[in-house]
């Protein structure tokens, strides 16, 4: 199976330098997981409780925060587990005009793709660990309605992390989750990849020629040979993107 990653091309500033995020895959060869904190639906992370009992825990009880209480249910969020996880998100489809749109600077990105098969999302790698959460790579579960839990154990619960309402169900996301560091560092979200987990690459129509040329000369390095490079062309009759191989 084939995962995709979307993503832009915007230029960044790492150690006071002007950087094109291209650097980051094809040089640092590292993946950018996400803050939950940072994700762009409000509703997620935040569900209803029924029963806001004390816990044995007094770290999850001093932790849980309550945004709003009634007589029937308790509103509230984890948010020091929020700021020790990472997540990657990927998506099913590789030819979305709004994903590429909302994720990928309006067509001007790249999206990768991955094999969902590879080591990397099993944790069975030799030079390192990841902390993966116990169900792995995963596909998000979309819902008409907001989940309630009958107590904190939803924490521990995977519909936690793979929840979201139908209205999103056209990203196709799926998700892998990670434990991380307790460091105040934004570094700690890059995480090492080895080059075969990426198959190919697909560039927007709008991608700037620069962006073009250096994917060019990536694909002339030996660890970048094995990938194949796409570019997305408009249908001439219908609302749809067609990749088109380019041979280097």
């Amino acid at each position: 199976m084939r995962l995709y990653k979307y993503m832009s091309t915007k230029k960044y500033v790492k150690d006071g330098k002007e950087r094109n995020s291209l650097k980051y895959i094809f040089e640092d060869k590292v993946l950018r997981f996400s803050s939950p904190l940072k994700f762009n639906d409000p509703f997620e992370f935040k569900y209803s409780i029924k029963n806001l009992n004390p816990s044995e825990s007094d770290e999850l009880n001093e932790t849980v925060n309550c945004l709003n209480t009634n007589d029937k249910l308790h509103y509230a969020t984890l948010d020091y587990s929020l700021k020790s996880i990472g997540t990657l998100c990927l998506s099913g489809k590789k030819d979305n005009i709004l994903m590429w749109s909302h994720y990928s600077d309006n067509h001007r990105g790249i999206v990768l793709e991955l094999d969902a098969e590879h080591d990397f999302f099993k944790n069975k790698l030799n030079n390192y660990e990841l902390k993966i959460l116990p169900y792995g790579l995963k596909k998000v579960n979309y819902v008409k309605d907001r989940l309630i839990f009958e107590d904190l154990s939803a924490f521990m619960d995977e519909k936690f992390y793979l929840t979201k309402n139908i209205i999103w169900e056209y990203e196709d996301e799926y998700r892998m989750t990670i434990l991380l560091d307790e460091v105040d560092d934004s570094n700690k979200y890059n995480i090492k990849f080895p080059t075969n987990l990426i198959k190919a690459v697909y560039l927007g129509i709008n991608i700037d020629n620069k962006d073009i040329e250096y994917i060019k000369e990536i694909k002339n390095n030996e660890e970048w040979k094995h990938i194949k490079v796409y570019q997305f062309k408009l249908d001439n009759k219908e609302y749809k993107l067609h990749p088109y191989e380019i041979l280097l």
